[in-house]
């Protein structure tokens, strides 16, 4: 994805892509960062939060997921493109 066009909306780009380039773009794919245990815990005694965390990673048990792609197809054209995003085009030639 061209530096340009984070930030701008799909429409924009698209328009990019089929005059200048005559292609079709169809969506994008991104990859999405997991989930882990200090993002789901908050508030609370720190003390009592820090007990848990400790006793979770004690048990061996997993603290974060994988992270995971994302595949936006035929996105609205108000979408907007976020840094990482990767078009998935067809191409004319």
């Amino acid at each position: 994805m061209p530096e340009e066009f984070v930030g701008s909306v799909s429409m924009d780009y698209f328009i990019h892509l089929k005059k200048e380039h005559n292609h079709l773009l169809l969506g994008y794919v991104s990859e999405v960062s997991g989930v882990g245990l200090e993002d789901e815990i908050s508030g609370g005694n720190r003390e009592i939060l820090d007990l848990i965390k400790r006793n979770v990673v004690e048990a061996g048990i997993k603290t974060r997921t994988k992270s995971r792609v994302e595949i936006n197809v035929n996105p609205p054209s108000d979408c907007v493109i976020r840094e990482g995003d990767h078009a998935i085009v067809v191409c004319s030639d």
